[in-house]
C-alpha cells in the first residue's frame, strides 16, 4: 500500500517564519526515502493543506486512491536551533 505524507503547519505572516518552516518540510521530504511529501498551512501562508491533498499531487493521488497517508502537524517556535533539529530528523 502507497503511503504518503502531509507536513501540516498552522501558518504565519512572517515571511521568515515561513521560510523555515519549508526548509523543514523540505528535509523531511530529503530524508523521507521515495515516501511522497508535501506541506501546507492552516492559515496566513500558502500553500494551504487542501493544495497539496488535491486528485493531480502525488499525495493526493495516495489519499484517493485509499492509500495511507499521514498527516504530520508540526508547530515552530522562536527559540528552535533549526540546524540542531535538520541533524535530529
Amino acid at each position: 500500500m502507497n503511503t504518503g505524507i502531509m507536513v501540516c503547519g498552522h501558518g504565519s505572516r512572517d515571511a521568515g517564519a515561513v521560510a523555515e518552516f519549508e526548509k523543514l518540510a523540505v528535509a523531511i521530504r530529503d530524508r523521507a526515502d521515495g515516501t511522497p511529501v508535501e506541506y501546507g498551512f492552516l492559515e496566513f501562508a500558502t500553500p494551504i493543506i487542501r493544495d497539496g491533498l488535491g486528485p493531480d499531487d502525488e499525495v493526493g493521488v495516495i489519499l484517493f486512491n485509499h492509500g495511507q497517508t499521514m498527516f504530520l502537524p508540526l508547530t515552530m517556535r522562536a527559540d528552535l536551533d533549526m540546524h540542531d533539529f535538520e541533524q535530529r530528523i
